[in-house]
């Protein structure tokens, strides 16, 4: 019975996953691809449009793994049964004095991890 249920549970997740639809991020929001760090928060934002998030809002902890990304002019959002979105306060730019690239998304300063 055990394995039966284990079985339906592990056909339900591939059903679930495989239905997500990404969409691969374009050449002008290249930049914001990569892991970015803010206090609290970490996002990975993948090439082919996926996007991973974790982050803490006070007791809350928001963790969301593998889920399509989308990028408009001034909204990043992260959406699979939870929908979690960003107004895009800064656009990546490059940091003058350290060359660090940074974004800032809900006035929130992120910095992008090994600048690739």
């Amino acid at each position: 019975m055990t394995q039966k249920i284990l079985a339906l549970l592990v056909l339900f997740a591939v059903t679930l996953f495989g239905c997500l639809e990404y969409t691969e991020i374009t050449q002008e929001n290249y930049l914001f691809v990569g892991e970015w760090i803010a206090p609290g928060q970490t996002l990975t934002i993948y090439s082919r449009g996926a996007a991973d998030y974790e982050g803490t809002d006070g007791a809350a902890t928001t963790t969301l793994s593998g889920v399509p990304v989308t990028i408009t002019n001034d909204k990043l959002t992260l959406e699979f049964v939870v929908k979690k979105e960003f107004s895009i306060t800064k656009r990546p730019y490059t940091n003058p004095e350290t060359q660090e690239l940074k974004m800032e998304l809900d006035g929130v300063v992120f910095v992008k991890q090994n600048n690739k």
